[in-house]
């Protein structure tokens, strides 16, 4: 279906002014899809920012827009906690969901998709019908990661993404 993205398509969409953005009413980002589970049991750390980021650039493309971000937590490190406020401020709405209850949608008979998700703040249901849905999907390092550890004799991180030589 392509009215459900990842968040690199939905850059493209907006660096190619797709004519979708600018019809749509309603649009919901899911994050930590496919990550901080028992799979991979990590967080990207640059998924929050970048789906605010895009949220934002979404508001200057189309600022009656209906946004919706989904998510466990936020995470904007540092000086990008003023995006995250921005954002807030310009209506884009976030909705906490916990990993036991993840958000769900479906398609229902006249073809539209219909979401749920529980909000903890709120205790309850959220049910949304969105014109698109755009997924914050983890980060897999290359499967030529480990190679070049080794090939480096570098010392891997937990999952093969690379450790900085002097973090501070």
């Amino acid at each position: 279906d392509d009215r459900v993205l990842t968040q690199t398509e939905l850059e493209a969409c907006i660096h190619d002014a797709d004519e979708r953005l600018a019809a749509a009413e309603t649009l919901v980002m899911i994050q930590c899809v496919g990550c901080r589970n028992e799979e991979r049991n990590y967080c990207s750390r640059i998924c929050c920012t970048h789906v605010i980021k895009n949220a934002l650039r979404l508001k200057e493309v189309n600022p009656k827009l209906a946004i919706y971000i989904l998510c466990r937590d936020m995470r904007t490190y540092g000086f990008r906690e003023a995006a995250y406020r921005e954002a807030r401020e310009k209506g884009i709405i976030f909705l906490r969901y916990e990993e036991e209850f993840p958000p769900a949608f479906e398609l229902n008979g006249t073809g539209e998709i219909s979401m749920k998700v529980s909000e903890l703040s709120l205790g309850g249901e959220i049910q949304i019908t969105p014109d698109m849905v755009v997924l914050a999907t983890a980060m897999v390092p290359s499967a030529a990661a480990e190679e070049l550890t080794k090939s480096l004799h570098m010392t891997p991180a937990k999952v093969f993404f690379f450790l900085e030589a002097r973090p501070k």
